[in-house]
């Protein structure tokens, strides 16, 4: 082993022994300016984060190990491969056990992309497999340039089926075999070592539009389906898809592993913002744990800062739609006790527009926020009620997050200057039943919040500026009620404040 290999392998040791510190909300690297694609591999206990990191500021240069052992507080290792100093730029990955290795995909652009591999024995240490591993597209089915991040997924019989993005061919004059539709790359391999490209998936777009520029991040069989998650960054023709501006995760589902795949109609769109201007979320990924599928992705701030989101939980609802859930193992994130010193229950009433109720005490949303009750919503009349909870951001205006009667859910800025008005960018098919009691959960720090309704994701979201630490509750349309609320501080190691997350 040598000097280089042997510091590593001491300071996991250290990072693996140490106790994880009860007060971070996400992870960010803080010895490299900034982190790219990120995913997961659990093994005995550990979570093992890699991600891209940028060296310089803005210039993918390889991947970095960060490990956990509650999947909340995660300590730095450092860069465990490196891209080859021929080639622009390192691009995504994933890690999966092949025999009694330890498999990695990342691909590499030389002024297109293929696909190289390391392995390892440790999922720590990794070498380089030679150039006769290396994947390329194959020119019968796919265009040379875009090859990017395998996705592995068991094949029944053995060995595996991989995805990943490309741009198979397009029927042409020049293309008369290629394809009417817009599809991406697929592989398949018998070992999980040696990989070979295969004809594309076949989709089914029916009467939705098809997407641009798609990235796979994940694709998994739940039950006798195949779920995979595709993303977009666009830009979208006309400006828009289906209504949003900004990036999404969308939901197919595939009889079988070379599909059809076709869009989740009733739960298209998994993840993303409408408005380009927030672009809180990105890049879905499935997460294997021993009694659970998770998911990770991006967070991004209007800085357009990287963090690791909190992992959430991959559910499917009793319409075969797929959800992101509440993950019980972020309880692992509250600190002590924050103040809650409002009487309860409370009542709001917003029967003749909106109004708002703000409750007492001082959250300290730098360092982080965990706040969960109890909601109940009385409509005034035969319109739909909204109601929901408000971050302020000056004694005037804040960021709001409102669920509503009607099955659809807003969020956006939230004035007070005058009379009050609430002006959402943001938009997500999900709701609430009148009254009924809805459990919620929110978690803030800084300039991001993710909002829960009876476990169940709402969304998560940017805030435009930093907050205040006041924090109320909102109602449009009816009477709200408001109860079991506790709150928790979220603190960093040692009383360690990470760099401003919204810091150009």
């Amino acid at each position: 082993m040598n000097s280089k290999a042997r510091v590593l392998s001491m300071m996991i040791v250290c990072l693996l022994s140490a106790q994880p510190s009860a007060e971070a909300m996400v992870y960010q690297p803080t010895l490299v300016p900034g982190m790219g694609d990120q995913w997961l591999y659990y093994h005995e206990g550990v979570h093992y984060l890699y991600h891209l990191y940028e060296q310089p500021a803005g210039k993918l240069h390889g991947v970095y190990l960060a490990t956990s052992k509650d999947g909340v507080h995660f300590q730095e290792v450092g860069p465990v491969i490196e891209k080859n100093p021929s080639v622009d730029w390192l691009g995504s990955g994933t890690v999966w056990k092949s025999g009694g290795k330890y498999m990695m995909n990342f691909s590499e652009s030389r002024g297109h992309q293929s696909i190289s591999f390391a392995e390892s024995d440790d999922l720590i240490h990794w070498h380089r497999l030679g150039e006769e591993y290396t994947s390329h597209p194959d020119p019968r089915w796919y265009e040379v340039g875009r090859w990017d991040c395998i996705w592995p997924m068991p094949r029944e019989g053995g060995g595996f089926w991989g995805y990943l993005s490309a741009n198979p061919l397009r029927r042409s004059d020049a293309h008369p075999e290629g394809l009417t539709y817009r599809s991406t790359g697929m592989l398949e391999s018998a070992d999980g070592i040696r990989w070979t490209a295969i004809a594309p998936p076949v989709f089914e777009w029916r009467e939705t539009p098809e997407l641009v520029n798609v990235e796979i991040g994940a694709v998994r069989r739940f039950n006798d389906k195949y779920y995979m998650l595709a993303q977009t960054w666009g830009p979208y023709p006309g400006g828009s898809y289906l209504g949003a501006t900004g990036p999404g995760v969308y939901t197919f589902i595939g009889d079988t592993p070379k599909g059809p795949f076709r869009p989740d109609t009733g739960a298209f769109r998994f993840l993303g913002n409408t408005n380009a201007r927030t672009r809180s979320t990105h890049f879905a990924r499935f997460y294997e744990m021993p009694n659970e599928v998770l998911v990770n992705h991006f967070l991004f701030t209007r800085s357009f800062k990287a963090w690791l989101a909190p992992l959430k939980k991959a559910v499917l609802d009793d319409k075969g739609h797929l959800r992101l859930a509440y993950w019980q193992g972020n309880e692992a994130m509250k600190g002590k006790p924050g103040p809650v010193a409002s009487p309860f229950p409370l009542s709001v009433d917003g029967s003749g527009g909106i109004a708002v109720l703000p409750l007492d005490g001082q959250f300290d949303v730098l360092n982080g926020v965990f706040l969960e009750g109890a909601l109940e919503l009385q409509t005034a009349g035969d319109k739909p009620g909204r109601c929901g909870i408000y971050i302020e951001e000056t004694a005037e205006q804040g960021t709001a997050v409102l669920v509503g009667t009607d099955g659809k859910s807003q969020l956006g800025d939230l004035k007070s200057k005058g009379a009050t008005s609430f002006e959402p960018d943001d938009f997500v098919e999900a709701g609430i039943t009148p009254g009924r009691e809805h459990m919620f959960r929110l978690l803030t720090r800084q300039y991001m919040l993710e909002f829960y309704v009876n476990d169940r994701l709402i969304q998560c979201y940017s805030i435009p500026e930093r907050a205040t630490g006041r924090i109320g509750f909102v109602v449009q349309g009816g009477r709200m009620a408001v109860d079991k609320l506790k709150s928790w501080e979220m603190k960093f190691p040692a009383g360690i404040k990470q760099p401003d997350p919204g810091a150009k």
